[in-house]
């Protein structure tokens, strides 16, 4: 064994040994904490304890973020990924508080932005993106100070920085590290759909989302149906750029097989708004990819001309609206779609609230508090997210944090539009690169067609912020790895690019 290798072995042996500890003292915590919040009332023994595994996960865990293993940063995206919407209740804490899971997540957020810090902060400017990726999350995190639920608002920006930071240190990087964010990603995913499926065979009653009892919509680990939805939906996309990479006819099949799963929770859950995003991004990715522009543009032609004719004869438009609403509607209501199920009252309330603090807003994780203040049905019921994300993100953060957030979602998906189609053999990416910036592009369109009727990226850090880190990784990879193969100039001729030139 040579020096070098020595050397490897040894540092490789300490961080194994060092993240081992980490793992107990990760036990010896959460034991401790759920054990304080279980009823059993012994504080004298249970305070020490949760005080004594604490320091020690801190003095473990700085241990291990300073020298860090290199799926490190993966592992702990993937694990907020997969909790963040992860619940063993049904609903939210009444007026916006925390319990045992609330400050587990936070602790999870707290120990990616630690991680973050030491290991991707230096890189968040090493592209125009990142660095509207990090003045949007840095500013959601500033308006924690003034939200009416401090604690919640602060550990979601510290998680959406810890995203900035991990996005930033693997769109630096080498390619197998961005592949593994994928691939981490996927298994999340499909753990997600194969428990929930799990659960709707085994304990009918606990995996459906009784917000909404009658449609029988899969809830699964999640707390709503609308929060598995999406995270099916990416796991479906990336299933089939997995079943593309596969080496064997086996692992193809293999890949497939988990796109049913996946395609089959996503179908139960009855998420509309995932379910039009998913098809959409299929649909637009294939003209694009296809390059039938021609063809896109003689069916918006005629999604126009029928537009027209319902405009013109009132008893058509009837027909036509029973027609949707008995497809889609769950009620088979027209009134449920034409308020889109009762979102647009819940935007005219919103509305009223961003008029009154429209710069700064009131703050990341006050959008729970906030909307039931001004809105509510006949019921009484309210909401707890303004269900489009340009309304959920002026409440949260106004629009100095707005702007910058509208600003990074264009950038990303024009960065990864130009990878796709015709794109990839003017930059003359392999099978990994284009596949890479073809599921991010497709998952960028999908949750730009959900984000109409739900808040998706903006708010409080979920799993689609998590997927947003990702595809802003993938477009700064591929901006800043993969410039034209060629280049022409104003007259024609190829420039110092070209083999041509040299010759």
């Amino acid at each position: 064994m040579t020096a070098t290798a020595s050397v490897h072995h040894v540092q490789h042996r300490s961080v194994s040994i060092i993240g081992l500890l980490m793992l107990m003292s990760v036990v010896l915590f959460f034991g401790s904490l759920f054990w304080m919040f279980s009823g059993q009332h012994m504080f004298l023994v249970q305070i020490p304890a949760v005080l004594l595994s604490f320091g020690l996960l801190l003095v473990t865990g700085m241990l291990y973020v300073i020298n860090p293993p290199k799926q490190m940063g993966a592992v702990l995206l993937t694990l907020i990924f997969f909790t963040l919407d992860m619940t063993v209740r049904q609903g939210l804490v009444q007026g916006g508080g925390a319990d045992a899971q609330s400050v587990v997540k936070g602790l999870i957020g707290v120990f990616l932005f630690g991680f973050g810090l030491f290991n991707g902060l230096r890189k968040v400017f090493a592209h125009p993106i990142l660095g509207l990726f990090f003045i949007y999350a840095g500013y959601a995190c500033l308006s924690a100070t003034y939200s009416s639920t401090v604690l919640l608002g602060l550990g979601s920006g510290l998680t959406l920085l810890g995203i900035v930071f991990v996005a930033a240190k693997a769109s630096t990087e080498d390619r197998e590290g961005l592949q593994r964010l994928w691939m981490y990603i996927y298994i999340a995913t499909v753990v997600a759909a194969v428990v929930s499926l799990a659960m709707l065979a085994f304990i009918p009653l606990y995996a459906r989302d009784l917000a909404d009892p009658g449609s029988f919509r899969l809830r699964g680990i999640t707390g709503s149906a609308n929060s598995l939805g999406p995270m099916v939906a990416v796991g479906f996309l990336i299933s089939r750029m997995m079943a593309r990479w596969a080496p064997t006819r086996g692992k193809r099949w293999m890949h497939y097989f988990f796109g049913a799963a996946l395609a089959a929770a996503l179908i139960l859950t009855n998420s509309r708004a995932s379910l039009l995003g998913l098809s959409g991004a299929l649909l637009l990715s294939f003209f694009i990819v296809n390059q039938m522009s021609i063809i896109g543009v003689l069916l918006i032609l005629m999604a126009g001309t029928m537009a027209l004719a319902v405009a013109l004869q009132p008893d058509l438009l009837k027909s036509v609206m029973g027609l949707v609403a008995d497809l889609f509607s769950r009620s088979g209501s027209v009134q449920e779609l034409t308020t889109l199920t009762g979102r647009s009252s819940i935007w005219e309330a919103c509305w009223g609230l961003i008029k009154e603090k429209p710069l700064f807003g009131y703050g990341l994780g006050s959008v729970r508090v906030e909307i039931p203040k001004v809105f509510y049905d006949q019921y009484g019921n309210s909401a707890a997210t303004a269900h489009n994300f340009v309304l959920e993100s002026l409440i949260s953060v106004g629009l100095v944090g707005t702007v910058p957030l509208v600003m990074l979602l264009v950038a990303v998906t024009a960065g990864l539009w130009r990878y796709v189609g015709k794109g990839v053999k003017d930059h003359g990416l392999d099978a990994h690169d284009s596949g890479m910036a073809l599921c991010a592009f497709q998952v960028m369109t999908m949750f730009w067609i959900q984000s109409l009727v739900e808040r998706v990226f903006s708010g409080t850090a979920s799993p689609s912020a998590v997927c947003l880190g990702l595809c802003v990784a993938t477009s700064v990879y591929l901006l800043r790895n993969k410039p034209r193969a060629l280049r022409h100039n104003k007259s024609g001729l190829y420039t110092a690019h070209s083999p041509l030139r040299s010759a």
